[in-house]
């Protein structure tokens, strides 16, 4: 079954974006499950192990759900129109793409060695506080 992510121009509400974001993370969960053990924390030449990238992934959720709330109540970030503007596209294949040269914020850079029982716990609490979050905000945009 091929998964489909929608970009931010595709989605058109808040429910939409947060199954969207679900499915990302379980799509995560069952691709880290899939690497042998054995490799899982293997530092390849060039680039992350899969343990590093995990605990970035991890990082960069959690700072989304912290972000979130500031995002949605006006905060922080762009107006509606100027994330209209925004290339997503563009963005998405660029960084998408291994080894873009795009340099990684040391808040996001992985500085652990995960094995996989931890990787699964850590992304349990970041979930749990991301669905937190969602239903906050859920709630906040209902209220307006």
């Amino acid at each position: 079954m091929e998964i489909i992510i929608k970009k931010p121009p595709q989605i058109s509400n808040i429910n939409e974006y947060i199954e969207n974001w679900k499915t990302i993370r379980e799509e995560l969960l069952e691709a880290i499950n899939k690497i042998p053990d054995d490799i899982f924390n293997k530092k390849p030449e060039k680039g992350w192990s899969a343990s590093e990238i995990a605990e970035h992934l991890y990082l960069t959720q959690y700072l989304f759900a912290i972000f979130i709330p500031k995002v949605l109540n006006g905060s922080k970030g762009y107006s509606k129109e100027e994330l209209k503007s925004i290339p997503y596209d563009e963005l998405y294949d660029t960084l998408s793409k291994p080894f873009s040269g795009i340099k990684n914020p040391d808040a996001v850079t992985p500085k652990n060695n995960w094995d996989k029982r931890t990787v699964y716990r850590k992304f349990k609490k970041s979930n749990e506080f991301n669905d937190q979050t969602f239903i906050e905000s859920r709630f906040r945009i209902i209220k307006k």
